[in-house]
């Protein structure tokens, strides 16, 4: 993977893991899921949505 896309993905990551979470509740990321938070960020921040059925589905 190229350096850049790394440090562009490592910013991302750290500015969503800071921002206030909406609660986005998806039906096939369990509640324990490492991510669950930083999914929550992504969707209130509207950068991802999601699929039909209440689904993340990555």
């Amino acid at each position: 993977m190229k350096p850049y896309l790394l440090a562009i993905m490592a910013v991302l990551f750290a500015t969503l893991s800071v921002l206030p979470a909406r609660a986005a509740t998806f039906t096939d990321v369990p509640e324990q899921h490492w991510a669950k938070d930083t999914i929550a960020r992504a969707v209130e921040q509207g950068i991802v949505q999601g699929y039909p059925g209440n689904r993340f589905a990555p």
